[in-house]
């Protein structure tokens, strides 16, 4: 509930970004839980993202003019997708197209 609600309440900014095809989801969706596995999993989003921490993190700067915490790349529900955050606010940068998913505030 906490996490619908944290959505809710956050502005969301509307784009249409890029999504993995299918081939490239099944590559992420099945994998080992093992220490290996899991370096693997990350070796293979590494692979797949267009855009570098480095680049999303020159970006999410001059956005929000605050310099990045944190910058984690994630997989969820066909997104490839940087989850960045600095001091006051969280965003998410599509790691295939380089666009901003949604942006917001922390709680």
């Amino acid at each position: 509930m906490k996490r619908i609600l944290h959505w809710t309440l956050l502005p969301i900014t509307a784009v249409a970004v890029q999504e993995l095809s299918l081939e490239q989801t099944s590559k992420l969706l099945h994998y080992k839980h093992s220490l290996s596995g899991k370096r693997h999993h990350q070796r293979t989003m590494r692979k797949m993202a267009k855009i570098s921490p480095q680049e999303v993190t020159q970006k999410v700067e001059a956005i929000v003019k605050e310099s990045v915490v944190q910058t984690v790349l994630m997989y969820q529900h066909r997104w490839l997708f940087y989850r960045v955050k600095t001091a006051t606010q969280e965003l998410r940068i599509n790691a295939l197209d380089g666009s901003v998913m949604t942006q917001g505030g922390k709680e």
